[in-house]
């Protein structure tokens, strides 16, 4: 080998590695652009979607606008109103899932206007409260006082799983006046947090002396609750009130075992089971 050569190679690997790397494009200021067939064609598939009854056919309509991708986004918001009117955003929430990357979804938000239906609003919040994006707190904190309270529901579910007590109000709300309609979506939407960080928010209504806050408590304990503390639920387990006894008992379940909660038990399972788990604290 040539030892003038070997010299020059190693003067120059120096300079390639501190040049900036070539793949970070310049952040985008809105999605790809569909050219003016595709854009014809995306529109008579979204009609077909909103008119498409049986579930095959719907599928085959998905698949076809999914394959647009990204530059089909600015075209579901246009869609969105006359599918919520059909009772078919759902088509559309599964289509956005696929062609609306985290990373732009900013510029979705950005296509929001007065007219946009509070679902596809609500949608876009919970995208950004699952995402990893690095500007989640800043974006949600605004929207905790929103009007619509499922996105100040989101907002605050996406700020509270990031361990920000300050979507704590707008969470109990939602537990307040949807837990009985919708527990399994609730437990769903904190499923597999770590248990440490968010313990003390079951104290103060767990303290209460109204019925409803005790059962707040209760469900905060079953979801964010530590063993630690499991104590706590002793007195709910003696209660005369069913509501409060069953949820005691799901919190213990949840939090001790890592159990599921009871599915519609009886009566005399449910005395049984809280006689089972004072024994057991």
């Amino acid at each position: 080998g040539n030892p003038m050569i070997f010299a020059l190679l190693l003067s120059a690997a120096p300079l390639l590695s501190t040049q900036d790397p070539v793949e970070t494009p310049p952040p985008k200021k809105e999605f790809a652009r569909l050219n003016g067939l595709q854009a014809k064609t995306a529109q008579e598939d979204l009609v077909a979607l909103r008119r498409a009854e049986k579930e095959e056919a719907r599928a085959e309509v998905r698949l076809r606008l999914i394959g647009y991708g990204e530059g089909l986004v600015p075209s579901v918001f246009d869609a969105a109103a006359q599918a919520v009117e059909a009772g078919r955003f759902g088509d559309l929430d599964t289509v956005l899932d696929s062609v609306l990357a985290d990373a732009d979804l900013h510029l979705a938000w950005k296509l929001v206007k007065k007219k946009t239906p509070d679902e596809l609003r609500t949608y876009l919040v919970r995208r950004w409260s699952d995402s990893s994006r690095e500007d989640v707190k800043d974006f949600l904190l605004p929207l905790l006082k929103d009007p619509s309270s499922a996105i100040a529901y989101q907002a605050g579910r996406g700020l509270l799983r990031r361990g920000h007590e300050e979507g704590a109000p707008a969470v109990f709300e939602a537990f307040r006046t949807r837990w009985t309609k919708e527990a399994a979506t609730l437990r769903a939407d904190f499923a597999g947090l770590e248990r440490g960080p968010l313990a003390s928010l079951p104290r103060e209504p767990l303290s209460s002396n109204k019925l409803q806050e005790r059962l707040l408590g209760l469900r905060l304990f079953e979801l964010f609750g530590v063993k630690e503390q499991a104590k706590l639920l002793l007195p709910m387990l003696s209660e005369s009130d069913t509501s409060l006894r069953l949820a005691a008992i799901d919190a213990c379940r949840a939090v001790i075992e890592g159990a599921p909660p009871l599915e519609k038990p009886s009566m005399t399972q449910i005395i049984e089971e809280a006689e089972a788990w004072k024994k057991k604290l």
